[in-house]
């Protein structure tokens, strides 16, 4: 009995520029990521519009910031960078008043808060001042953001998140 042999056919400069492409973007995605260009987030205050362990792609040379943005912010006091959405932006008067949410005196219903209150206490108002932002999580009832330490300034916002996996 005679066996058939087969040939492998590789096609050399096919599998060269599989492999280099390959080598090439590996190494762009380690260099994105040790850059802050890409996040992987870590905490559930983003929840449910970015899960933990999702990853961000962000933009550091952004020009303008606009409410509803999803931003990084870099608080000094924090040990990290938090991600959260911009709700207030200069010339805004942000108010909470018994676990409602007002912006510009007007009582604002959201889509990310679900019923939840919104305040840390009975009562809290802000002005956003120029250069200066309102940012909140999306998990409002576990996010730590602008209703604890105040609104943030412009220069402590390091990007603007441009796209998101989770």
């Amino acid at each position: 009995m005679i066996s058939k042999i087969r040939k492998i056919h590789i096609n050399i400069p096919y599998t060269l520029a599989f492999v280099i492409t390959l080598i090439v973007v590996s190494n762009l995605f380690s260099w994105a990521l040790n850059h802050d260009y890409i996040c992987i987030i870590t905490g559930k205050s983003m929840n449910p519009t970015i899960q933990c362990h999702g990853l961000c792609f962000v933009n550091h040379y952004y020009s303008d910031i606009k409410r509803g943005d999803i931003v990084i912010v870099d608080k000094e006091t924090e040990p990290k960078n938090l991600i959260k959405r911009v709700t207030g932006v200069p010339g805004d008067h942000v108010k909470f008043s018994y676990g409602d949410y007002y912006l510009n005196d007007e009582k604002n219903p959201d889509i990310y808060s679900e019923g939840v209150p919104y305040s840390f206490g009975p009562h809290s108002d802000y002005y956003i001042e120029d250069d200066m932002y309102f940012v909140m999580g999306d998990n409002r009832i576990i996010s730590y953001d602008s209703r604890a330490f105040g609104p943030v300034r412009k220069d402590e916002i390091i990007g603007k998140v441009v796209f998101f996996i989770d």
